[in-house]
């Protein structure tokens, strides 16, 4: 089943949470935490990263078992990431920090498991006009008067010439039911989009 509706995609598939922290979290270092995404991730797909740290958000790639951002700059420390996101049209790894350097996180997998309806929408980002100037490889660089330059990992991108935002991220919200009442239950990243 798939209905679209003001922009919203309500469909169901097979999905279900792989592996969870479940309230118990892990301790990472910078190549534990890359090892622990490389056996879970699968590398045939193109992977997207968005790494909310203490100071700043950084979009890029998971690729070769590395981290890929924009610049020199594809490290990431455990202690100054809040959040993280590793994902792909498949599934998701979602880390959230709980203190210092330990880590809950949760793993989504679609195409597996019981049933499920969702939702998929598309969240903007910033950016009506591009810096071809700052953009280089893998990476477009989005500008936007109100913000500051955000780097995405999508080569060539062009502006538009209605002033919109040009690029999306995909997200699909999970739907449960329970006590007779639905509700979103998860959330995931599926993927960078442009319109």
């Amino acid at each position: 089943m798939l209905k679209k509706n003001d922009g919203l995609i309500l469909w169901q598939q097979n999905s279900k949470v792989q592996e969870r922290s479940k309230g118990e979290p892990k301790n990472f270092s910078a190549e534990s935490l890359l090892l622990f995404i490389n056996e879970r991730m699968n590398n045939n797909l193109e992977t997207f990263v968005v790494a909310y740290l203490d100071d700043k958000v950084k979009i890029g790639l998971f690729k070769d078992g590395c981290f890929k951002f924009h610049g020199d700059d594809n490290d990431i420390t455990p202690e100054c990431l809040k959040y993280l996101r590793v994902f792909n049209e498949e599934s998701e790894l979602y880390f959230w920090r709980k203190k210092g350097s330990m880590f809950e996180w949760r793993h989504r997998v679609d195409g597996v498991g019981d049933m499920t309806e969702a939702v998929d929408a598309h969240q903007a980002i910033f950016g009506t006009d591009i810096d071809n100037e700052k953009s280089s490889g893998d990476f477009s660089v989005l500008i936007e008067e109100r913000v500051a330059d955000i780097p995405v990992p999508l080569k060539n991108l062009s502006p538009r010439n209605d002033k919109k935002n040009i690029c999306f991220i995909h997200t699909r919200n999970y739907i449960d039911c329970q006590n007779n009442q639905a509700g979103y239950c998860d959330c995931r990243f599926v993927g960078l989009s442009v319109f």
